[in-house]
């Protein structure tokens, strides 16, 4: 659940990265015991992400570099899952299945729960009728952003759709 919902340091570096490469959709935060048959008890999140084309991903490089608040501001770079605030706010607290139940500070290795709302043949029922929101992004402050291209230079290396791509030859 910390990929989600976690604060600050790697959980949020996740979640910003993850934002450049692909939008986050939505979640669902499921029951704990869901797994049970695995020998967990904890509660586990399913997360969805949209992949960018090619050509976004190229234009959010360029905007990275050239003028980062409209990845903000398109929601690119979506506040409430970089904060760690998803399943707080009124989009995503539909997509808890249970009622959520922060781990006791005060108790060693006691972990954040879920308890069901329904048994597990209901949740199924639940998954099929709540459907992911579309897209927050604002695409055409995106589109109509002006950026200039980025130049790349003999053995520069970059990340793209989890590729590693290295300037050679001009290509």
């Amino acid at each position: 659940m910390r990929c989600v919902s976690g604060k600050g340091g790697k959980p949020e570096e996740l979640r910003v990265k993850a934002s450049y490469l692909a939008e986050f959709v939505g979640a669902y935060r499921l029951p704990s015991g869901t797994f049970s048959t695995a020998s967990t008890d904890v509660a586990t999140d399913v997360i969805f992400f949209r992949n960018f084309s090619r050509d976004t991903a190229e234009k959010i490089a360029e905007l990275r570099e050239q003028n980062a608040g409209v990845l903000a501001e398109a929601k690119v770079q979506w506040d409430m899952f970089i904060e760690g605030k998803y399943f707080e706010s009124s989009e995503g607290k539909p997509y808890v299945l249970g009622e959520f139940v922060a781990k006791d500070p005060t108790k060693f290795r006691d972990v954040d729960k879920v308890i069901p709302n329904a048994g597990l043949s209901e949740l199924r029922e639940i998954l099929q009728k709540r459907h992911l929101p579309k897209s927050r992004i604002n695409w055409e402050l995106l589109e109509t952003t002006e950026t200039d291209p980025i130049v790349y230079n003999e053995g520069d290396i970059i990340y793209q759709a989890g590729c590693t791509l290295e300037m050679r030859g001009g290509v």
